[in-house]
């Protein structure tokens, strides 16, 4: 294609390479406008027509008019592949679907229409457009485009992203033992961040049965890194000198975390959570995980508060007239409540103990308050599992059929938690 004639003729003086420019653009639309057109004759559906209509369809569910648009498109586009494939369903099968079933080629329109309808997700057609928005470098495009597609060759694509399905491959890949554990990791990266990619596009429901297949399966790397970066308890002379510096720098909502942590074993992500609510001072109780909790054993767990903390409880709960409102506020507006919080630990901490780096962190409170209750108090283990969230399974009695420890059971052994040289205030 000759572009240089016609871009002189509107641009004005050119060089060839601006003109060939010029031209390749026109011609790539050209070509873009003809592929469109024939897709729309022959009847197929594009990733771009299905991704259009999926989100119509997810509009629809609060929107009546795009519920009308959906109804009537999804019409159109029956009709469309209908006579693109040359199928007149027989007036003498009741059922519409068991009628274009019935006819040569009807099989391939119904499973188109469900790939249309996100029945069926065409994994194929996404892999491409998940690689170029991934934005990595050609060579690993090409081998996660592999991974992934010999993944698919080899379970069913209705249940490529069953939990079980993910679990038994990955197993098998273990097992086998025909490729290295760094080639199964890479393998199991490029299918977790295919699997993100149909999330973030609405294809997969994060919480719905394809949801969450990789929960618990770790790659071999983390896996070591997680050995070799096993967190600590802090000892008591830590606890009491990080405190005093938060007070000291008149970190007042470090502080009070931190304190609740050291009484309750509670993560500083359900800490944040809490609300007036959940606290009753009269029988001197709190509700943690209420809002739901990162393990099922840590959702609702009704739990003594320890005598060393309930002025700060009070205090906490003093301004707040609405029960809904949280017991810790803050003024971010990140997501994550307990972001600010966690950063500004993490400063005190590196300038504290410079060396802790990563054998010590927040959640090393939480180790602490197990420590103290196993050792120093000498508490049962299922009082301090039902205290901290854990499950404990480790026997059909005390797995299955044994309730949680009522606040009063516990009490006892809380009140006589102690941390050497810690004072509230």
């Amino acid at each position: 294609m000759d572009g240089a004639y016609e871009y002189r003729k509107t641009c004005g003086p050119c060089t060839k390479v601006e003109a060939d420019a010029w031209a390749a653009g026109h011609y790539a639309s050209f070509i873009q406008a003809r592929r469109r057109f024939e897709d729309q004759e022959s009847g197929s559906f594009t990733p771009e027509v299905i991704e259009e209509y999926q989100s119509l369809v997810r509009r629809g569910s609060y929107d009546d008019k795009a519920a009308d648009a959906a109804s009537g498109w999804f019409e159109q586009l029956l009709e469309q592949r209908l006579r693109a494939s040359g199928i007149r369903p027989s007036a003498n099968i009741p059922n519409l679907w068991d009628a274009i079933a019935a006819e040569p080629g009807g099989q391939d329109v119904i499973d188109d229409l469900d790939r249309l309808a996100g029945n069926v997700i065409d994994f194929e057609a996404h892999i491409e457009r998940w690689l170029v928005l991934l934005k990595v470098s050609e060579k690993t495009a090409k081998m996660y485009a592999s991974d992934v597609a010999e993944y698919l060759n080899e379970v069913p694509a209705q249940v490529a992203f069953v939990r079980e399905t993910v679990v038994d491959w990955h197993e098998r890949q273990l097992l086998a033992g025909l490729i290295s554990a760094k080639t199964i990791d890479r393998k199991l990266t490029a299918l977790k961040g295919f699997h993100k990619h149909l999330v973030e596009k609405g294809l997969i429901d994060r919480d719905g049965p394809l949801g969450r297949p990789f929960e618990g399966i770790v790659t071999q790397n983390k896996r070591a890194a997680k050995t070799s970066t096993e967190t600590r308890a802090w000892s008591d002379e830590e606890i009491t000198a990080l405190y005093s510096a938060a007070k000291k720098k008149k970190n007042s909502q470090l502080a009070d975390v931190m304190a609740l942590a050291m009484f309750t074993g509670s993560r500083i992500e359900a800490l944040y959570q809490l609300r007036a609510e959940n606290i009753d001072l009269q029988t001197k109780t709190m509700m943690l995980g209420a809002s739901g909790d990162k393990t099922a054993a840590g959702k609702d767990r009704l739990l003594p508060i320890a005598t060393a903390i309930m002025p700060l409880i009070e205090r906490l709960l003093e301004p707040l007239a609405d029960p809904r409102s949280f017991l810790l506020p803050v003024r971010h507006r990140n997501a994550n409540r307990s972001h600010g919080t966690v950063k500004a630990f993490s400063n005190l901490k590196s300038q504290l103990f410079p060396d802790s780096q990563r054998e010590a962190t927040f959640h090393s409170f939480r180790q602490s308050f197990i420590s103290k209750m196993a050792n120093e108090v000498e508490a049962p283990e299922h009082f301090t599992a039902d205290m901290v969230g854990h499950e404990n399974n480790k026997s059909m009695t005390m797995g299955l059929y044994r309730g949680r420890a009522r606040p009063e059971e516990i009490r006892p052994y809380l009140e006589r938690l102690h941390y050497k040289g810690w004072t509230l205030d």
